[in-house]
């Protein structure tokens, strides 16, 4: 990556706000915020659910050939009111490798994994932590966001679970790394909020269906 993304502000109502200086800003509103409910607009009768760094973990999942993308996701998440979780930069000496990470893929809210061709060789890390999030997607709803698929430079794995599930293609160029990671935001945004999974599809719906301009 050229450069990396920095989240310079955030204003009261949770809209994070990414900038670089070869990029235009973009903002982005997603309630990832610490502030308490009292304020909130107390007016308003739907209550907002608020992140924490305690409440919302993500487990990311790559191997080493793959770590440049993996610590730049993991920095960048860590920016927001999120908790990231990457075995090389939070696997403590001593501890049992295997176990912790199974620990933490039980505990954590959102699986991102990175997927590539060294990533999904047999018996890669990648593929054994895939297994136990699957396992862990049997106890969710069928539209719930739990794994969310990485796919790095156009790579294509043909695994039947995962077509199930929209993945994100990121590409090696800071314009696309800072959409995947837009996606990667909007994603969780509509976990914790559920109706914007079927708002956001009538948009798209509503766009595509309007009338083009003359």
């Amino acid at each position: 990556m050229s450069s990396e993304l920095k989240l310079s502000n955030k204003d009261r109502n949770g809209t994070i706000i990414i900038e670089n200086p070869q990029t235009e800003t973009i903002s982005l509103h997603i309630s990832l915020n610490e502030q308490s409910n009292s304020n909130t607009d107390k007016n308003s009768s739907a209550p907002k659910k608020e992140l924490t760094k305690d409440e919302r973990k993500i487990f990311i999942s790559c191997v080493k050939e793959d770590l440049k993308i993996g610590r730049q996701l993991y920095n960048d998440l860590k920016l927001t009111r999120l908790t990231p979780w990457l075995a090389e930069k939070d696997l403590l000496a001593g501890q049992n490798k295997e176990m912790t990470i199974n620990d933490q893929i039980d505990k954590t809210d959102y699986f991102l994994v990175l997927l590539s061709p060294k990533s999904v060789n047999k018996g890669s890390s990648v593929i054994r932590e895939l297994n136990i999030a699957f396992n862990k997607l049997h106890s969710f709803l069928f539209n719930d966001i739990f794994i969310i698929p990485l796919y790095l430079d156009k790579f294509e794995y043909n695994d039947p679970r995962l077509k199930k599930l929209q993945g994100i293609s990121l590409l090696s160029s800071y314009e696309d790394y800072e959409e995947s990671l837009k996606k990667i935001f909007q994603a969780i945004e509509a976990q914790e909020d559920p109706s914007k999974k079927f708002s956001e599809v009538q948009e798209n719906s509503d766009k595509k269906n309007r009338p083009k301009e003359r």
